[in-house]
């Protein structure tokens, strides 16, 4: 059978449900799309990713991490990508959003990953903000990440105290 994707994405195998592709198809999918992706206006790009990040499974997840700790992909496709993690968050992509953070060497592409940590809006997020806040040393930067954490402490005020009580009381932040 085939199973037809969004924006015609098809695979010629069925996982046995309708609507999945098997995740090897996935995989590979998102391979091409990075290989194409200078080729594609940025809109297109961002949205086959998006679709591809939709389906079950995280083997598109992979692709994307691999490539970009691989560092095989430049800076007019890491920005789009950075975005797109922080528009369809995962646990995995944190760490990944962090070392850009710090080692990054597109300034661009630095803040739109504390934007991407900051659109998580959550516990995980807020200790990796925590941790930039002391290891940023671009003043900028610093600024950006301090009002991810200002952004995280109004919808989750809790968070704010959480510092102060694991560190015996004293005002970490």
């Amino acid at each position: 059978d085939k199973v037809l994707l969004p924006l015609g994405l098809s695979c010629l195998e069925s996982s046995g449900e309708e609507g999945i592709a098997p995740l090897p198809f996935l995989a590979d999918r998102t391979r091409q799309i990075l290989a194409k992706g200078t080729a594609m206006e940025e809109g297109e790009f961002t949205l086959l990713l998006r679709h591809l990040l939709d389906e079950p499974g995280e083997g598109v997840e992979r692709v994307l991490i691999e490539y970009i700790q691989g560092a095989q992909i430049g800076d007019h496709l890491l920005g789009p990508i950075v975005n797109i993690m922080g528009i369809r968050p995962r646990d995995s992509f944190l760490p990944v959003l962090q070392d850009l953070v710090q080692h990054a060497s597109n300034f661009n592409v630095r803040k739109q990953a504390i934007a991407a940590i900051t659109q998580r809006n959550d516990e995980p997020a807020y200790n990796i903000l925590i941790t930039l806040q002391k290891t940023v040393t671009n003043s900028f930067l610093q600024k950006i990440v301090q009002s991810g954490l200002e952004t995280i402490r109004q919808t989750h005020p809790y968070l704010g105290l959480l510092p102060q009580f694991l560190d015996g009381g004293q005002d970490v932040t």
